[in-house]
């Protein structure tokens, strides 16, 4: 898990493409005005069909590159809905190929930039954002009816900023991030989905988010799979595209699939049936009575869950329960606040101390709960360290940035982030054997992003360095 940028304290604002950049000098304009607006004069490309593109260059900019996905069986003269993905890393063609069976069931056309991704200033955020948007609608049959944006991490971010802005989306997926509606509106006729893994750093956030959205009257779902913090599994993003889908089918913009909605309510109706009849708790009875109704409802027969949800909704236990899950992320908020503050006041005998008592916890507690949030919290440390030794690093402060190095790899010691970070320690410290060891130990912990390394520079000075090189090329084949 890498973490180039501060994504997490976020507040977002008509800015929200600089993504909690420190160095953003300029922000994006406060509305979205498209910077090329497609015409009918610029014919669509020729794209192959069920196949990923890892690199187009828009033609406006050649720098700014993106990947695209073209569905399997395209008809001549239709149009087909958008999804603009955004990656807090760059990686434009790695939800392409994961989601690419999605894209091909419901017919949606999808497209990842290659140059987005955390760390850039606001206006080049933006100018990426606009121009990769734009040139995908001048080159593929694309339904302007049906847009949508998605994203990971920082990404998801994007795509949030993208969605408040343009009114042309109608639909949003934030895997990993969420924002405060309560500060910026979402338009109504926008679908929020937002997925997050059960380790992830971000869970709390986006509950609140959703809670937000309720009380907003917005259309929304929040999927919690098993996993940390990453692109969600297919299996999960599946529902995802089917909540746009099917709410562009009661919008009457899209055309009704009845193979897709009578495959994907039996298997639900099926699921929702055996866990209502079964021994669940009343905050599951209500989530599933709320998916049904949330998914089906106008599509399918629905009332009954409908009904039960009222029922829940009144139950004095179900708002006890609400009331103690709710208190129960404030709490997790709290303790990220409060380890926020300790990562610069306490030693690193402390931490030794308190790092080894929540993994003692992980491998003693029977208690799953406990063990899933103490993972989001050693999560949430490595967030922490690596932002503020970053920070530190800019800012030449090395006494600093080497306490939060050793904090980092102690809280997550297979992350790659800490060694390179350290490697540039290392030449700040004019410790050239020592920069390129750490920069050989990133790069076998999975480092491999040979265009920073080259763009960083404190390594400037070892571009002729023999040994630098070596590592370099392992970065090539690896």
């Amino acid at each position: 898990m890498r973490h180039p940028i501060c994504f997490f304290l976020l507040s977002l604002c008509p800015a929200l493409f600089s993504c909690g950049n420190a160095d953003t000098k300029k922000e994006p304009p406060s509305s979205y005005v498209p910077a090329n607006p497609a015409t009918k004069e610029m014919p669509a490309d020729t794209f192959a069909e069920g196949t990923v593109i890892k690199n187009i260059a828009c033609r406006a900019d050649a720098s700014n590159t993106y990947a695209l996905y073209l569905p399997n069986k395209i008809k001549k003269g239709k149009k087909y809905p958008v999804l603009f993905l955004f990656d807090a890393h760059a990686r434009g063609s790695l939800p392409l190929i994961k989601y690419k069976d999605l894209a091909d069931r419901y017919g949606v056309i999808l497209a990842c930039s290659n140059s987005s991704k955390n760390g850039q200033d606001g206006n080049t955020m933006f100018l990426i954002a606009s121009g990769f948007i734009e040139d995908v609608l001048h080159r593929v049959p694309a339904d302007v009816q049906n847009l949508y944006a998605g994203g990971f991490s920082g990404g998801a971010r994007v795509a949030i900023g993208i969605a408040l802005q343009d009114n042309r989306m109608k639909g949003i997926i934030a895997n990993s991030a969420g924002f405060d509606p309560h500060q910026e509106p979402l338009r109504k006729s926008v679908c929020f989905v937002a997925l997050v893994g059960n380790e992830d750093f971000n869970l709390a956030e986006l509950k609140n988010t959703q809670v937000a959205l309720n009380s907003t009257g917005n259309t929304n779902d929040l999927l919690i799979f098993n996993g940390k913090h990453d692109w969600a599994p297919v299996n999960d993003m599946d529902k995802a595209f089917l909540l746009l889908s099917l709410e562009g089918i009661r919008a009457k913009r899209l055309e009704r699939n009845d193979s897709i909605l009578n495959a994907s309510f039996a298997a639900d109706a099926q699921q929702a049936e055996r866990m209502l009849k079964g021994k669940s708790d009343l905050l599951t009875r209500a989530a599933v009575c709320n998916l049904m109704n949330l998914y089906y409802r106008d599509l399918k027969p629905v009332e009954k869950y409908a009904a039960e949800l009222n029922q829940i909704h009144a139950d004095p236990a179900y708002q006890k329960a609400l009331a103690d899950q709710d208190g129960k992320s404030q709490a997790e908020r709290a303790l990220q606040d409060k380890y926020a503050q300790d990562v610069r006041d306490k030693d690193m005998p402390w931490w030794n101390t308190e790092v080894a008592r929540l993994e003692n916890e992980n491998r003693s507690s029977k208690d799953k709960e406990k063990v899933i949030l103490n993972k989001r919290l050693l999560a949430y440390l490595s967030l922490v360290a690596f932002m503020n030794a970053n920070n530190a690093l800019n800012q030449n402060a090395l006494p600093e940035a080497e306490h939060f190095l050793a904090l980092y790899k102690l809280v997550d010691p297979l992350n790659s982030e800490w060694a390179y970070l350290l490697a540039r320690l290392h030449m700040a410290q004019n410790d050239q054997p020592g920069a390129i060891a750490n920069l050989d130990e990133a790069v076998k912990l999975g480092f491999n992003d040979l265009d920073r390394v080259r763009q960083q520079k404190e390594f400037q000075p070892l571009l002729g360095d023999p040994k630098f090189n070596e590592v370099l090329a392992k970065m090539k084949t690896e």
